[in-house]
């Protein structure tokens, strides 16, 4: 069970971000960037934050997380939790092809001024370090396959006490999730007690002015996720609004 985003999809997700100075955080960088560093972190951080707060989660936790795309989710759990036990999943194509590259063409091609302009190379700098776009491990594994679930459980010092998806489930259909999100369940053994919550923007009652572009994701409520949930036996799932950190 896995979602195979594009660049595209990924870029779509997080184009509408404003790249911002990272001191004067009030400053637009002239830029137009997607799923690069510069731009969604800031937008992660608060968010991921309010629901590890709301789930408690502490550096005694060991932590599958999964649909990380190039792990920046796990960098921020490891910020927000010293010395925590944390892995990262993403099983896209295209985080498995691009994770130990850099960022510096999409940057490069995205910055709105001429190298001419006397804070071009300033600007730059502000949004591409030249690092990888991946700075933690992120594996390529289904959770569906029992193999795949042995990998994840070889990379963490123990057995997951939570399972963590990253705006997951919205990319699946009702019937894929009845097939599938069970599987999760499985990560840890049965001597092994173990939480999976579910981090995801969650649809707003009455709401009519998505963008058409967005239109084919499983848009739900919090408490239609709740009731939904419930109902293909798994009650014991944990559904967090990913803008809040509110538990359903």
């Amino acid at each position: 069970m896995s979602i195979d985003w594009t660049k595209a999809e990924f870029d779509l997700a997080y184009g509408q971000l404003d790249p911002r100075e990272p001191v004067n955080t009030q400053y637009s960088i002239p830029a137009t960037l997607g799923y690069n560093r510069a731009n969604v972190i800031p937008y992660l951080k608060p968010r991921l934050e309010a629901c590890f707060t709301s789930l408690g989660l502490a550096s005694t936790d060991h932590v599958c997380f999964i649909g990380v795309g190039f792990g920046w989710d796990v960098e921020i759990l490891e910020a927000f939790a010293p010395g925590i036990d944390v892995i990262g999943v993403d099983t896209s194509a295209y985080i498995q092809a691009e994770k130990a590259n850099t960022e510096t063409a999409d940057v490069t091609a995205g910055i709105k001024v001429p190298p001419t302009h006397p804070r071009y190379t300033e600007w730059l700098g502000m949004m591409d370090d030249g690092g990888t776009r991946a700075r933690v491990l992120v594996l390529d594994e289904d959770f569906k396959a029992n193999q795949a679930r042995n990998r994840i459980r070889q990379e963490l010092s123990d057995d997951p006490t939570w399972t963590l998806t990253s705006d997951m489930i919205i990319g699946f259909t009702d019937q894929e999730l009845t097939d599938g999100l069970h599987f999760l369940d499985d990560l840890a053994r049965p001597q092994t007690p173990m939480q999976v919550a579910h981090l995801t923007t969650v649809d707003t009652p009455g709401y009519t002015g998505r963008d058409p572009a967005y239109a084919h994701y499983n848009w739900k409520t919090l408490a239609e996720w709740r009731t939904f949930l419930d109902g293909i036996g798994l009650s014991h799932h944990i559904v967090v609004d990913f803008e809040t950190g509110v538990i359903g």
